[in-house]
């Protein structure tokens, strides 16, 4: 059967994690974040503030009751920053258990999107959504894709709006992309990373029609050599990017599997402030809005590394 790994590639995603906490954590001076302060202080990350969330929340707009699933690894279901805006989602691998995060990577993509706002930690995009932690991966990040048709289908009976999906498989699937369709045709409006494959193609679901594709930015709005080029829609942060753990605490992590939580919040947001009435295509109306409220990189217009730009509030 078929095996699918997290945007990562599994060792490298260990290699990059020790070397941004040893190395970026006391050295980057784009990161000024003291990670053992956060358990009493709250920071608004550095793409949270870029993306012009703030804009957004002066005028009441948080994400409220827009209903986030994240099929990843899990969650940690106790996590103090999180466990406010968690519902109840479900472990696809075994239902017999909750969807707890044995990896660490879907607690770090569930902070972008709605880390709650209080008096510590860090501060999410959409910090009033609702996140449905839809575990997909196991321990080592890897996953089937026979899980991950499980995890759509559960996101379309539950009536999700957003699937995040910061990961990504080489090849195309047609069980995979029929699922993804499946989706999108319910109107639920699919993000996903665009492949950390350093400047190669375009993995999958991020390739498929009808779903968003992000690739990560980092604070000077430069493409993040991590990325891969192709078919990708928008630009967001991920570089250097400060998030929840699955200890119950906080680090430094980038790539586009943490840039595109970001787009996903800004979804929430829009959906939220919007609310889409009678639109003919939930998908290309939220699209168009990105598109109007982004910023042009690289090459003047669309190119197939920016994509259509840097989202911002």
């Amino acid at each position: 059967m078929k095996r699918i790994f997290c945007i990562f590639l599994a060792v490298f995603f260990l290699c990059l994690l020790i070397i941004y906490i040893l190395f970026i954590r006391t050295s980057s001076p784009n990161t000024p974040v003291d990670l053992d302060r956060l358990k009493d202080h709250q920071t608004t990350p550095w793409g949270v503030l870029h993306i012009g969330s703030n804009n957004m929340w002066k005028n009441g707009v948080y994400g409220e009751k827009i209903r986030v699933a994240v099929m990843d690894s899990g969650v940690a279901l106790n996590h103090p920053d999180l466990r406010d805006n968690l519902k109840e989602g479900i472990n696809i691998i075994d239902s017999t258990q909750p969807p707890l995060d044995d990896y660490g990577h879907g607690t770090l993509v569930i902070g972008v999107i709605g880390a709650v706002n209080n008096d510590y930690g860090v501060i999410g995009v959409a910090p009033k959504a609702e996140i449905y932690p839809v575990k997909v991966l196991d321990q080592n990040g890897y996953g089937e894709v026979d899980d991950l048709v499980k995890g759509i289908e559960w996101c379309i009976n539950n009536d999700i709006q957003i699937i995040n999906m910061s990961f990504s498989i080489k090849e195309d699937n047609q069980l995979f992309k029929s699922a993804i369709k499946r989706a999108v045709e319910k109107g639920i409006i699919i993000v996903a990373s665009a492949t950390n494959s350093l400047g190669g193609d375009i993995g999958f679901p991020a390739a498929y029609d009808g779903v968003i594709s992000v690739v990560s930015i980092d604070e000077d709005l430069n493409i993040d050599k991590m990325s891969g080029r192709g078919k990708v829609d928008f630009s967001a942060p991920g570089v250097n990017v400060v998030s929840t753990s699955n200890d119950g605490g906080y680090t430094i992590i980038s790539g586009t599997s943490i840039a595109t939580p970001h787009i996903s919040g800004a979804i929430a947001l829009l959906l939220e402030n919007n609310k889409y009435v009678n639109v003919h295509s939930l998908y290309q109306a939220v699209v168009y809005d990105l598109k109007s409220i982004s910023k042009d990189l690289g090459s003047k217009g669309y190119d197939e590394v920016y994509g259509n730009g840097f989202v911002q509030f």
